[in-house]
């Protein structure tokens, strides 16, 4: 049905099944939202006529996981997450602001720490898997692949998968394959998320739908809640899936810096090819033209193509390769090109639309556009910048993300004889995010230093800020202290620290005797002279 029969029919047929209306606008709204539904859809969406199009809000506009008139059904999620995914592969100031983001997010990575009073056996036994299963896992690399998936998807699906060795194995699954299962009511599984009517935060489950090897989508899965790790974004949460990143106006910022930076650029790269311009005398209009179809070259981008494989609608063009010459009558006037000298405006416009992408993300213009010249970078990354509030903002709902499967990865060992069974209730975990803030190295060390005489800051804490693994640098310490034992001042006593929690060896300083002196004391020359 054309898309005005589509819009005619909900107004003309007085009672339209509930299959009808889910095929056409996916999710049976009231009457109104429907004719809301259809003047959206001749209004190009969002766009065109604006909020005007939108109708009043119902209290059904956010119903089931939906954010109507944004996201009301899978499609429309789909279509969103593709405009992202091409921005972000096709556009190189999307791309650099993602990695550049990785950097700074997630460094090298988040640490995990695990302390006990009671138990520090128990607890470095988890250090010691954990370390073990980083390494496996890949962890930091999964870390950063979550930060990307999270930021050009919206969201990310995280199966986590026993393994009878103790080694949680991750897989994750792509959005588009979490889908309403074949049969289903969307009140309860709408967008593949299976959750109460009446209560859309609380999930039950996900249903994936995988496909074979020839593309058919195989018979749907239903995975446990607690076996996927679900992370969305730039949505409530009442909404059952995320919003990426590159969507509606940010999107459409970054597509016009692309093409605005692809026209500036081919435009000059044009201009630069003209080596000169050649007027010639008493030299008729014809004449001209007859002189200039014999300098074509005949096709467009044609070198090294044979001329067989060119199409026809590619004879009469002329192509300004490096060196060109034009040729014109003296009576001729050349103008140049608009765009010629307007380079520098076109170029103070690229850089305020980068600024409004950035926006979303507060990044500083150096980070988005790459123009060094704006604000410095040391004042983006001070402890009162946007960048770094909003950066840190972002640590730690990734931090609870991780959290989750560090988790999940210790029950699994825990089952497996690995760790002990009571590690929970006995073991102490920290996860630490890298630090991003600049600071004077000279005045943190005093203040971390008058902290710690004053009590209120521990050596750990210390050691995490600056980027240290603090139970590596104390095992560093012991040897040091073990295989030289000397101190640099001979009078001070030797520390070795303890082993996880044993208390501290001190070995006294070493006796140095006094050497006696037995070089004969000058003579007086009183004495001499009385002698």
């Amino acid at each position: 049905m054309s898309l005005l029969g589509r819009i005619k029919s909900l107004f003309t047929d007085p009672v339209l099944p509930s299959k009808k209306v889910r095929e056409n606008f996916g999710f049976p709204y009231a009457p109104a939202q429907m004719q809301g539904d259809a003047f959206m859809a001749g209004s190009n969406q969002y766009q065109g006529m604006g909020y005007s199009a939108w109708g009043i809000s119902n209290p059904t506009d956010r119903a089931f996981g939906a954010d109507y008139p944004f996201i009301r059904n899978e499609q429309d999620l789909a279509r969103l997450r593709a405009g992202s995914r091409f921005c972000f592969r096709t556009n190189p100031n999307a791309n650099g602001l993602i990695e550049s983001l990785i950097s700074y997010v997630i460094g090298t990575g988040y640490t995990v720490h695990f302390s006990s009073v009671n138990s520090p056996d128990m607890a470095r036994e988890c250090q010691e898997f954990i370390h073990d299963w980083y390494k496996r896992e890949s962890f930091i690399s999964v870390q950063e692949e979550i930060f990307r998936r999270s930021r050009v998807d919206g969201e990310i699906f995280v199966r986590m998968f026993n393994q009878h060795d103790g080694y949680l194995k991750l897989r994750f699954a792509e959005p588009e394959l979490v889908t309403q299962p074949n049969g289903s009511d969307f009140v309860s599984w709408g967008f593949g998320v299976l959750t109460d009517p009446t209560d859309s935060q609380t999930v039950h489950a996900y249903n994936i739908r995988y496909n074979n090897a020839s593309g058919t989508a195989i018979e749907d899965n239903t995975v446990d809640a607690v076996d996927v790790v679900h992370m969305k974004l730039n949505g409530t949460a009442a909404m059952k899936r995320g919003v990426p990143d590159f969507a509606f106006a940010t999107l459409e910022m970054f597509n016009l810096a692309m093409k605005l930076t692809r026209n500036v650029g081919e435009g000059s790269a044009i201009q630069a090819a003209i080596a000169a311009i050649r007027e010639h005398d008493s030299v008729t209009s014809e004449q001209m033209d007859d002189f200039i179809d014999t300098q074509k070259s005949g096709y467009p981008y044609s070198q090294g193509v044979p001329g067989n494989m060119l199409p026809s609608s590619f004879s009469g063009y002329q192509t300004v390769t490096p060196g060109t010459i034009l040729d014109m009558t003296n009576n001729t006037k050349y103008i140049e090109p608009p765009g010629g000298k307007s380079v520098e405006a076109h170029l103070d416009v690229l850089q305020a639309i980068l600024r409004a992408a950035g926006m979303k993300f507060s990044a500083p213009e150096w980070l988005v556009s790459g123009k060094a010249d704006g604000m410095s970078f040391a004042s983006s990354l001070t402890a009162e910048s946007p960048f770094l509030r909003s950066a840190v903002r972002s640590q730690r709902a990734y931090q609870e993300c991780f959290e989750k499967i560090i988790i999940r990865a210790l029950q699994n060992a825990a089952l497996a004889g690995l760790v002990p069974l009571e590690w929970a209730d006995e073991v102490k975990m920290e996860i630490s995010a890298p630090s991003m803030e600049i600071r004077d190295k000279g005045a943190e060390s005093r203040a971390n230093r008058e902290y710690m005489d004053l009590g209120i800051k521990s050596k750990r804490t210390i050691s995490s800020e600056i980027g240290l693994d603090y139970a590596k640098e104390l095992d560093n310490r012991r040897r040091e202290a073990i295989q030289d034992p000397r101190p640099t001042d001979p009078k001070l006593p030797t520390v070795i620290p303890g082993v996880d929690g044993e208390p501290a060896i001190i070995v006294p300083p070493l006796e140095v005797p006094e050497v006696p002196n037995d070089k004969p004391k000058p003579q007086d020359d009183s004495v001499k002279g009385s002698s």
